[in-house]
């Protein structure tokens, strides 16, 4: 369509340019024919001083100029008084025209009139002895009598603009076709992949849409792959997470049952195994319903001003009984006092999970450094540790579900895998970010960065 339009507006340009280029030099020519005849009759005209009284061979020689042009001619004196017409109508009348009388000053005049087709031209008549005229020609001549060849062009003209038209809409059908034949490859291709011949698409390369589109799609499907390998990854952790308790108080109940009459102490024992491994599978199961609840997108958060100084010292309050017993210090630094809309329950998950994971990585006698700060946007909250650390690999997958650093400790500390996932979670639902800078052997270091404003990514958000 854009070719055609554009080849439409070209043909008509041309076609008017042309016609008009056509007429000027029909026009111009008659208009020299005219100039050469008048400048030889106006020695004629003043050696025989016809303004006063005609000349019937000057009359002849008019009339036949006339018949050649089919046109109407005037020959008017100095005071623009008619002293031949071609029709023999206006003789002895004085014409008042500001065209007559400037080309009797010497001017050489042409009035087109494309209403009634014609053109006028004012010639001077000018001996080749004076300076000055001693009178004024008027030739009205008829565009449509007169320039027969001008048609005959013009008809030309628009058979050329036709077949011209007919070409370009036929170039723009092939245009069409070639172009959007990468685009029915492409659908193609991807019709394969959908049925499964096939994990990526061709890449189109003949023009720059198509290669992006294909690059594009590729990488849509990459990430597919990717999304369905960690699904599948976390169906595995899933299902191993929860048949390992169930294993094991499989084992322990067939213990029991294969030792009739056995000590009431072992019983107990065996029970309390039982009944930490049914806490254990609990703590999973809550944890998946909660991943599964963000995943869907139903919780909003219910926004409240709170003073996150005192958050922290609730926190860090609750954990330093289990610190103390390990001779770990926690230092809680509030650099101002920090206001913002939080939903307090999940931000309290939040922190939580950080700064007893703070405690359970942690070496003996070690210690947790945490910070509140903020700015005029954000407020900032960094939890430090003297732990274990992390090597490089893992810090970049300790937010991934069910992921262990050091699987046999994490299940002696009673984790379930799951915690940073939550936390990560709660944090962008608050429109926040999280870091983690690790040192294997040194500690770790958490630092979190929440909008004071409480807003949130999905705009989900209601303030008390």
């Amino acid at each position: 369509m854009i070719v055609t339009f554009i080849a439409v507006i070209c043909i008509v340009s041309l076609f008017s340019f042309s016609v008009y280029m056509k007429k000027k030099q029909l026009l111009d020519t008659t208009q020299t024919r005219l100039r050469d005849f008048v400048s030889r009759l106006a020695n004629q005209m003043y050696i025989t001083d016809y303004m006063s009284e005609t000349n019937s061979d000057i009359d002849t020689e008019l009339a036949s100029i006339c018949d050649l042009l089919n046109c109407r001619m005037l020959i008017v004196d100095e005071y623009q008084t008619v002293v031949y017409d071609s029709y023999s109508r206006d003789v002895g009348m004085t014409l008042i025209s500001g065209n007559i009388a400037r080309s009797v000053g010497g001017d050489e005049i042409m009035v087109m009139n494309y209403d009634e087709e014609n053109a006028k031209m004012y010639l001077p008549i000018i001996p080749s002895s004076q300076s000055k005229a001693m009178g004024a020609v008027l030739v009205v001549l008829g565009i449509s009598k007169n320039l027969d060849d001008f048609h005959a062009y013009r008809e030309q003209i628009i058979t050329i603009s036709v077949l011209l038209l007919l070409v370009s809409l036929v170039l723009a059908a092939i245009l069409a076709l070639h172009s959007v034949q990468p685009f029915r490859r492409l659908a193609t291709s991807l019709q394969q992949v959908s049925d499964g011949n096939g994990d990526f698409v061709a890449e189109e390369d003949n023009n720059k849409e198509s290669y992006e589109l294909s690059v594009v799609t590729n990488t849509m499907l990459l990430r597919n792959q990717q999304l369905e390998a960690s699904r599948q990854e976390f169906v595995s952790n899933v299902s191993h997470e929860l048949k390992t308790p169930m294993t094991s108080m499989k084992v322990l109940s067939e213990s029991l049952l294969s030792m009739p009459g056995a000590p009431e102490e072992m019983v107990t024992e065996f029970l309390q195994d039982i009944d930490h491994e049914i806490e254990r599978e609990n703590a999973i199961i809550s944890d998946l319903l909660t991943l599964v609840s963000f995943d869907k997108n139903v919780n909003r958060l219910h926004l409240e001003r709170k003073n996150i100084n005192d958050l922290m010292e609730i926190i860090l309050k609750r954990v330093r009984p289990l610190a103390k017993k390990r001779g770990i210090e926690i230092v809680l630094e509030n650099y101002r006092s920090v206001f913002a809309y939080i939903d307090e329950p999940k931000m309290i998950v939040a922190l939580s999970d950080l700064v007893e994971n703070a405690v359970k990585y942690n070496k003996d006698n070690g210690y947790i450094h945490a910070s509140v700060n903020a700015d005029i946007h954000y407020f900032y909250i960094t939890v430090e540790d003297s732990g274990i650390g992390m090597q490089e690999e893992d810090v970049g997958r300790i937010f991934d579900r069910f992921y262990r650093v050091d699987k046999a400790r994490s299940r002696e500390t009673g984790g379930t895998g799951l915690g940073l996932s939550i936390v990560k979670e709660i944090v962008n639902l608050h429109n926040g970010s999280i870091k983690v800078y690790s040192k294997y052997g040194v500690g770790t270091t958490f630092t979190l960065r929440i909008p004071l404003s409480g807003t949130t990514s999905s705009g989900k958000e209601e303030q008390a």
